[in-house]
């Protein structure tokens, strides 16, 4: 391969190290805020605040899904960055989703290249970052690591569910009860070059192909290979889900990757252009990537994706509305890679679920806003507490923390699907439909009976 295309897959990875004076570092988590809509908006710019900002260094993590149109996107990155010490992100689906009246010759690369420039002009983190603080009641540094991902339908490895017939619209799968390629917006609104990967494939959930899972998880190679340590350096238990290694992801054909990540070194792989317009605003200096390090005894590293690493983080697929979404929500190429890095903490997204659970010595975090509907469903925790504390270090010191923090650090344990794991085993042989997916598949059916006979 090209040295200089190597050089632009591994500079979006490129570490940086932030010092604050404050004794106290506080880790907010907030994904999937889908501020399209004026409402989701708004709902940030009142909502999306730290709970204490005395003597601490607050820290925002957005794992994807702000907005698809960019300029929402400029405008919630704004907002948030006045209301927080450090703001970091990474994309997910909805930032890679492009507008029918674009150019043909424009595709979700060339989008998401121009969300990353974004944040970028408006000083939000893209890239690893490490926080020490250097007051002398400090804690534990914060090491926080995000991981670009795509998902894959082979993620699924559960059994189908059967559908009864008297719940399914005629021409449906019978493991769902309708159409995934006529309800996935993915599929109608990204644009993946054909050089890449086709349209019929990506669309196809029955082909597991792994091209866009594997071609976003390129760039944490780099980084994985210089920073992850093994399970027994760690003194901790593997937490072995598959077969899957961060050794097998396979780099995409050269030919490619010049056409699409580009040549010159000095350009961002994803990013539109080489310089900006607008200068970011000011913040701590960073150290340079050399300064960089991740020291297990005194560190405490975070990562995070928008997509979900492991099945066990969505419920059966007689709980979801839409049963193929397991096709749609994951990648096992990044939950090795998580495996390899060995965090204390993964903070994901897509799946509009809250969650808190511990599988394998790795707490797994999902707290999204969610669309507007969703605000007075699964997401009205999110939707009335505002973001998550997922972390705090230290979680008490000679200035005391106040009640609010360890009130809020509790919430997402508390959610239905976190509470329901701790007394309830997983069982994907269960068939028995909930009785929320099946009200909702007899209103499917019926609206359908009522439109053909219209």
């Amino acid at each position: 391969m090209d040295q200089n295309i190597k050089n632009d897959l591994d500079s979006i990875m490129n570490p940086i190290t932030i010092e604050t004076p404050m004794p106290f570092i506080c880790v907010y988590n907030i994904s999937d805020l889908h501020a399209d809509p004026e409402s989701n908006k708004r709902w940030v710019v009142n909502n999306c605040k730290p709970i204490s900002v005395d003597n601490t260094f607050n820290i925002l993590i957005v794992p994807g899904d702000v907005a698809s149109n960019i300029d929402r996107i400029r405008a919630v990155f704004n907002a948030l960055v006045v209301q927080y010490d450090l703001v970091m992100f990474i994309p997910g689906n909805h930032e890679a989703w492009c507008s029918p009246t674009s150019s043909k010759d424009y595709d979700s690369l060339h989008k998401l290249g121009e969300v990353l420039d974004c944040a970028e002009e408006c000083g939000v983190e893209i890239r690893p970052v490490k926080v020490i603080s250097t007051h002398p009641a400090a804690g534990e540094n914060i090491v926080i690591i995000p991981l670009y991902s795509w998902y894959h339908s082979g993620f699924d490895s559960e059994p189908l569910l059967t559908v009864p017939v008297d719940l399914r619209r005629p021409a449906a799968e019978e493991h769902s009860g309708y159409s995934m390629a006529e309800n996935w917006s993915d599929f109608a609104f990204c644009r993946w070059p054909r050089e890449l990967v086709s349209h019929e494939i990506v669309a196809d959930i029955t082909l597991n192909d792994e091209t866009l899972a594997q071609y976003f998880a390129q760039f944490n190679a780099g980084f994985i290979a210089q920073y992850a340590k093994s399970w027994s350096e760690l003194g901790r238990p593997p937490a072995v889900r598959s077969s899957v290694s961060p050794a097998t992801v396979q780099l995409l054909p050269t030919n490619i990757l010049e056409q699409r990540l580009l040549s010159d070194a000095t350009i961002h792989p994803l990013t539109s252009k080489s310089t900006h317009t607008t200068a970011p605003p000011p913040s701590p200096a960073p150290c340079e990537p050399a300064d960089f390090t991740i020291d297990r005894t005194s560190d405490f590293v975070i990562t995070f994706s928008h997509f979900v690493p492991r099945q066990e983080l969505t419920p059966e697929k007689r709980f979801l509305l839409e049963a193929d979404l397991t096709k749609v929500i994951g990648s096992n190429v990044l939950e090795a890679q998580i495996r390899a890095l060995a965090p204390r903490v993964h903070l994901f997204g897509h799946t509009h679920i809250p969650l808190d659970l511990e599988l394998g010595g790795i707490r797994y975090v999902q707290w999204p806003l969610g669309y507007h509907r969703e605000h007075t469903q699964q997401c009205r925790e999110v939707f009335t507490a505002g973001p998550l504390l997922v972390h705090s270090s230290p979680p008490a010191g000679p200035y005391g923390a106040p009640v609010e923090l360890a009130t809020n650090m509790e919430l997402c344990r508390l959610s239905k699907w976190s509470q329901y794991y701790k007394t309830e085993a997983r069982d994907p042989s269960n068939m028995e439909l909930a009785i929320w997916v099946r009200a909702r598949l007899l209103a499917l059916r019926e609206s359908y009976e009522r439109m053909k006979n219209f």
